[in-house]
């Protein structure tokens, strides 16, 4: 089933978070501990994120399980190992074009930090100040390096089975919602459906835009079509192009 890769990645996060919430609860009753700060620090680190994520990998392979049982989805294939490989490869070379942003947003953030502590926080320890300094580093190579490399590696290894439903697709390590409502509100709008050809094979993409603090952020989902399923990713697209009322674009027709 799609869904175990998630269930898998869950369950490992959950040991690890619930190591976390131990080391926490031990670091609250150390108060009189000159490395209080550091051992709550590394606590709150540990069990919280973790936490969090096994959450949310429950329940994308929780999701990714119904989609695939489901018999009305649009269209279902196959990967070969090879277009598998060269999915993921176009995926992670796509996202380390962010590493550049994210190597200027990292040196604001430290001259901001630097700013503050000469500053605002006279009071705060040189040492709790650069630890609170790695910190921040740590994250923004966490963010740029090793999610985008970890992304690669689940594209990789998780089950080859492609789902494509009317709002959402499950692929090899993801599960990709384009049209849903959380709290009320829009958290996720269609904007374009394509089917193109790319090298040696084609690619449905379906461009989204999901709800952020500042607005909405524009994504799109890749998913690579086998030879001898060009018509049934091309139907796909049109009922998922018009199911949100956009246009379905067909660029691999000959003119």
């Amino acid at each position: 089933m799609p869904g175990s890769g998630h269930r898998r990645r869950g369950f490992g996060l959950l040991v690890f978070g619930i190591c976390g919430t131990v080391l926490l609860i031990w670091a609250c009753t150390q108060s009189r501990n000159p490395q209080f700060e550091l051992f709550l620090l590394i606590g709150v680190c540990t069990s919280v994120p973790p936490l969090t994520i096994a959450c949310i990998n429950f329940w994308q392979g929780a999701q990714a399980d119904k989609l695939y049982r489901d018999k009305d989805s649009l269209a279902r294939w196959t990967l070969s190992q090879t277009d598998q490989q060269a999915n993921a490869d176009a995926v992670y070379q796509g996202e380390k074009s962010n590493l550049g942003v994210m190597l200027i947003v990292g040196a604001i953030l430290i001259a901001l930090a630097f700013a503050f502590k000469m500053t605002a926080f006279q009071g705060m320890g040189w040492d709790v100040f650069l630890l609170f300094l790695l910190g921040i580093v740590a994250l923004i190579l966490y963010i740029a390096l090793v999610i985008p490399w970890l992304k690669k590696r689940r594209m990789q290894s998780d089950s080859p089975d492609v789902v494509i439903g009317l709002y959402g697709s499950v692929l090899p390590g993801q599960y990709v919602l384009w049209n849903k409502r959380q709290l009320g509100m829009v958290a996720a709008r269609l904007g374009a459906v394509s089917l193109v050809r790319q090298g040696d094979g084609d690619v449905l993409i379906v461009e989204y835009e999901t709800l952020a603090r500042s607005g909405y952020v524009k994504q799109s989902c890749r998913i690579p079509v086998p030879d001898g399923k060009r018509e049934e990713a091309a139907q796909a697209g049109r009922k998922i192009a018009e199911a949100s009322g956009v246009d379905f674009c067909d660029e691999t027709k000959a003119p």
